[in-house]
């Protein structure tokens, strides 16, 4: 291009010599653009020619093309050959190579890509043959490979069977019949397929369903397993095959059934269709609700209404809730994620928080299929925690021995991502910064992040600290352990938000420890890598550490797995819980006199950050406990010191941790040490 340039650069100098000779230079003043056959649309995959005149006439004809997206991409050469890329609007651009600023434009409509007509085509099935009100499945084969694979289907005796359009055959009385599938894109090129329908019915079904009373929803959801249950509804939706079998949803109303195992070939449901469907009920080991073993479908022409019920307020969280609107279309709007652990290769959990309680959104391939999971992990992949959206699904349950609510997405478009404001993100921006809890005196600078990732926002910080500068650099060490405050300020566009922070700064003061709680002098693990001192969450007493004291854990034990992080063999994991009374707590109840007290935390494994730890402490042996006036945040998943300083001094003390009620889910706690 630049060569080019150089070229044109020399052509308008020669032509500004001429013009020195009494030849009057010709500036463009505007260019039409012409597309070959005057065409204002071309298909995906196709090229078309563009030809660009500059005027007037004696202006240079030399101009660059480009293609500017609006809803649809296309590619273009020096030449003026456009190739489209994408289904949608392009604007064509000529701009003149003399003056830039003289350009023409030509609108052009994107096509999708033409599909490739067949030269032949091929009916399969399972077999030729069939009973009366049988169903059987047929497909049909292309050649070439990729071309068009649509047909209309049609029976030449429709008294002996019928055909519907998407070729499922459904057998009416004894007789033959040819069954010819007819191409949509190429209509000259078909297939037939002979069927004899035999004079028998099917196998009578184990039960006689066809007398049987309609069950309702609470009969679905209460009845033991195998018990025989008749029900009715439209099939909504349909899961992808595994090729023998495929498992759909019935819905009725607020209400759906869940029926599983389905023969591909002899058992065709079509969507948007009713039916009555007789099976036996089964609550699987998992806790999913389903009719399986399905021996009667009927179709019907009753109309029945399917409805999306909104949630939201109803505690979809507990099970109770939702036995109503199990396997039913349901939707909850206005969440919030609090967790959002993407899987680009099978089924994972997103969590949201629904009107403060956690409700879990299921995304999972073999459900919604390969193509909507890709689009539905585009529309999660980097989400922040904390990012408001709706989802609509089908409402089901899991839970081994104790079956929680989880909503199945099923298509990309029912989950709503919306665009957030400036207002929203900068508030996002805040809740994902965070400082280190206790700044050890050997700490010479710490890290002030200046942006997250994701977002535009700058952030500063200040701190009046006499100690600590704006930077992060600590300037001295102070004679005691004492709090450094700092503030951060967001400026994202016109929105600006500040955020306070408070760390601690370990001082030069001489210390000696009174007791060590670091867990080493427990019981050798159990199978499940606990220790056998203390190896479930159930409320109880320990005597261990240096000196041996008395630990009350509550909601904790003391575990060693390879997502327990700790120094040494064991430390403390402890849980929270939604209920206060309930959540996890590590109480001191041996006296001690002592002023500090250092310990270690990290979050568990993968779970959520954000844990928060209340100390307090107790002068009375434990009769009434005060607080510390400070709450520690846990953003770290690698073990950081904590250091609490007593604002009061007394004879003998007593400690205590609790896990602040519904924030984070886990945390690891070591190495506890009383100072004095």
């Amino acid at each position: 291009m630049k060569k080019r340039n150089v070229l044109l650069f020399v052509l308008a100098a020669s032509t500004l010599g001429l013009s020195s000779c009494g030849e009057k230079e010709i500036s463009p003043e505007s260019i039409k653009i012409v597309a070959e056959d005057n065409a204002t649309s071309v298909s995906v995959g196709e090229t078309l020619n563009f030809t660009a005149t500059v005027l007037p006439e004696g202006s240079v004809q030399e101009v660059s093309w480009s293609v500017t997206p609006i809803t649809g991409e296309a590619t273009i050469t020096t030449a003026g050959v456009l190739t489209a890329t994408k289904e949608g609007m392009v604007e064509v651009t000529a701009a003149s190579y003399i003056d830039s600023n003289v350009r023409g434009t030509y609108s052009l409509k994107i096509e999708p890509a033409k599909e490739v007509a067949p030269t032949s085509l091929k009916i399969v099935g399972a077999s030729n043959e069939m009973s009366i009100d049988e169903t059987l499945q047929l497909s049909v084969q292309v050649t070439p490979s990729g071309a068009a694979s649509t047909v209309t289907w049609s029976s030449s005796n429709t008294e002996v069977a019928t055909v519907s359009a998407t070729g499922a055959v459904k057998g009416l009385s004894a007789g033959e019949t040819t069954i010819k599938a007819t191409s949509t894109v190429a209509t000259s090129v078909s297939a037939e397929y002979t069927i004899t329908v035999s004079g028998e019915s099917v196998t009578e079904p184990t039960y006689n369903y066809e007398e049987m009373e309609i069950s309702n929803h609470d009969t679905y959801m209460s009845a033991e397993n195998d018990t025989p249950l008749k029900v009715e509804g439209v099939v909504e939706y349909i899961a992808p095959s595994d090729g023998d079998t495929y498992n759909c949803w019935l819905m009725n109303g607020q209400a759906g059934y869940y029926l599983y195992g389905l023969n591909s070939s002899t058992q065709v449901l079509e969507k948007g269709k009713a039916y009555e469907i007789g099976g036996l009920k089964e609550l699987y080991v998992n806790g999913t609700y389903e009719i399986k073993d399905i021996e009667y479908i009927k179709e019907i022409t009753k109309t029945i209404d399917v409805v999306t019920t909104d949630v939201t307020d109803k505690h979809p969280e507990v099970f109770d809730n939702m036995k109503a609107y199990m396997g039913g279309y349901v939707e909850v709007k206005q969440v919030a994620t609090s967790e959002v652990n993407v899987s680009e290769t099978k089924a994972y959990n997103l969590v949201v928080d629904c009107k403060g309680n956690d409700f879990t959104i299921r995304i999972d391939p073999s459900v919604c299929g390969d193509a909507e999971f890709a689009k539905i992990n585009e529309k999660l992949s980097d989400l922040p925690e904390g990012y408001v959206i709706d989802a609509k699904g089908i409402m089901n349950a899991y839970g081994y021995g104790k079956p929680n609510p989880q909503l199945y997405i099923i298509n990309a478009d029912d989950l709503v991502v919306p665009e957030l404001s400036d207002a929203d993100k900068i508030q996002l921006v805040a809740s994902a910064l965070s400082l280190p809890n206790c700044v050890d005196s050997s700490v010479e600078k710490i890290e002030l992040p200046t942006s997250v990732e994701g977002y535009s926002a700058t952030i500063s910080w200040s701190t009046e600290s006499e100690y600590m500068d704006n930077e992060g650099n600590v300037k001295s060490i102070p004679s005691r352990t004492l709090d450094v405050d700092y503030t951060a300020t967001i400026k994202l566009n016109e929105e600006t938000l500040t955020k306070d922070f408070t760390i601690t700064l370990c001082g030069n003061e001489t210390l000696t420890t009174v007791h060590t709680f670091n867990l080493e002098d427990a019981d050798p693990e159990n199978k499940y890598g606990c220790s056998n001192t203390k190896s479930g969450y159930a409320e109880g007493t320990v005597d261990l550490g240096s000196p041996v004291a008395t630990w009350n854990l509550k909601n904790c034990l003391i575990g060693g797995t390879d997502s327990d992080v700790r120094e040494g063999m064991y430390g403390l994991r402890v849980q929270s819980n939604k209920d206060a009374t309930k959540t996890g707590q590590i109480e001191l109840r041996t006296d001690f006199e002592f002023s500090t007290v250092d310990f270690e935390v990290a979050t568990y494994g993968s779970d959520v950050l954000g844990g928060t730890l209340i100390p307090k402490y107790s002068i009375d042996g434990g009769k009434t406990w005060k607080s510390i006036d400070r709450e520690y945040v846990i953003n770290s998943r690698t073990l950081e010191k904590i250091r609490v300083v007593i604002p009061e001094t007394s004879a003998t003390m007593r400690f205590q941790l609790t896990f602040k009620e519904n924030t984070g889910k886990r945390l690891n706690i070591d190495n506890i040490q009383l100072l004095k």
